[in-house]
């Protein structure tokens, strides 16, 4: 069985602190392709967790390599317009949190995924540690 392919916009931040590290030994999930703005970043972290292709374009990324889902991990002023770049793929998407920056921007987002229903959408949160699911 093939593992699962992940492409990352904005993988120098929080992802390659946090999710990249993560993912590098998971035995079903695969990081194929990053993006974000600085090369250097990219060429570092690429070879450092063996990652095959990275862009300082989103754009190309998205429409360049052979991924099955695409994490959104950019700061929450660019999550509108990244979800906006990634319906036109119509492949799942994972966007870090908070999903918005306020409330408008949260229904314009939420307007987008209506019209886009088909296309599997989470935002990246956990539970575990919030007071009413501790057991």
């Amino acid at each position: 069985m093939s593992k699962f392919k992940l492409a990352i916009i904005g993988a120098t931040g929080t992802a390659l602190k946090r999710t990249i590290p993560v993912l590098t030994d998971s035995e079903i999930c695969k990081v194929v392709a990053i993006q974000a703005r600085d090369i250097k970043k990219l060429e570092t972290a690429a070879k450092e967790f063996n990652i095959p292709s990275y862009y300082t374009d989103s754009s190309e990324m998205i429409n360049s390599a052979d991924y099955d889902a695409i994490f959104i991990a950019t700061p929450p002023f660019m999550h509108l317009d990244d979800i906006k770049l990634c319906l036109s793929k119509q492949k799942p998407i994972i966007c870090e949190k908070p999903l918005a920056r306020n409330y408008e921007e949260g229904l314009e987002i939420s307007k987008l995924l209506k019209e886009h229903i088909s296309t599997p959408f989470m935002v990246a949160h956990h539970f575990r540690h919030q007071k009413k699911v501790l057991l």
